[in-house]
């Protein structure tokens, strides 16, 4: 059994509806899953990112440790497959 699924992933800006229209249109149902200010990697940009990847290995194992016992999202489009219907 082939199913797809689209999660979205946000920080500042959710999933605009143009995108939306266009996985619905194609029976992708999209779950919007939102990073907070608190989970978001400490960068400061002055013409180039400033981690290691260390530091972004230690962050996705922490971030994977949270998601790992509770994710909330939104469902942003849930289209009905003709394929299973």
């Amino acid at each position: 059994m082939e199913w797809s699924l689209a999660i979205e992933v946000v920080f500042t800006n959710p999933c605009y509806q143009k995108k939306i229209d266009s996985f619905e249109k194609n029976h992708i149902p999209i779950i919007e899953v939102s990073i907070s200010k608190k989970l978001k990697l400490d960068t400061e940009f002055c013409g180039e990112i400033n981690f290691t990847v260390d530091e972004v290995k230690k962050y996705y194992h922490a971030l994977k440790k949270i998601f790992a016992k509770k994710v909330y999202g939104k469902i942003r489009s849930d289209p009905v497959s003709k394929k299973y219907h």
